[in-house]
């Protein structure tokens, strides 16, 4: 099972340090697409913490989500969710699951 030991955000970009699958060292430099949620009309099966209709809105980089989330920020009755900690964001969608720590590696 690989599992992460570092990621690091260096510009629009992350820094990712692992181990594959097979146990080998692994380090990539990874263009992760954001995903943050805005408020909807419609009801798509996600909900805001505050019970709102939200749809997801997946960004090209980490940039553009920032830049879309300052620029909506003061906007009346439009709230943009999702946490902006894209580390976090990319760690859990990498790794759904309950990481397994094996020391044999």
């Amino acid at each position: 099972m690989s599992f992460y030991t570092s990621v690091a955000r260096y510009g629009n970009s992350l820094l990712y340090r692992g181990y594959n699958d097979s146990g080998r060292r692994v380090q990539k430099k990874v263009k992760f697409k954001p995903t943050l949620y805005i408020p909807s009309n419609k009801e798509l099966g996600w909900k805001s913490i505050d019970g709102r209709d939200v749809a997801p809105m997946i960004f090209d980089s980490m940039r553009d989500a920032k830049e879309f989330s300052e620029r909506y920020k003061d906007v009346a009755d439009f709230k943009v969710y999702g946490t902006q900690n894209y580390i976090h964001q990319y760690i859990t969608e990498t790794f759904p699951d309950e990481l397994v720590f094996n020391r044999s590696f």
